[in-house]
């Protein structure tokens, strides 16, 4: 998947392991759309990811051992 369009918005479709703890003191949105929105609005680059724990969305600043998308050959 191709990460979206802008230099403050990351998403990639990979796992993220939440502790329950930290899901919930994070914010949770009911759509990829939201999550979206708050990203671009934050600023800083954020990725959105789905939690497997509260099954809605979430942000994140973490990138280690995320390895981007190959590129598409046309």
């Amino acid at each position: 998947m191709q990460p979206l369009a802008s230099p403050f918005l990351l998403f990639y479709d990979a796992a993220i392991k939440t502790r329950p703890g930290i899901c919930h003191k994070k914010r949770r949105f009911a759509s990829r759309e939201a999550a979206d929105a708050a990203a671009l609005a934050a600023g800083v680059p954020l990725r959105t990811y789905k939690c497997g724990l509260c099954h809605q969305f979430h942000l994140t600043s973490r990138t280690k051992s995320l390895r981007p998308p190959r590129p598409q050959l046309s």
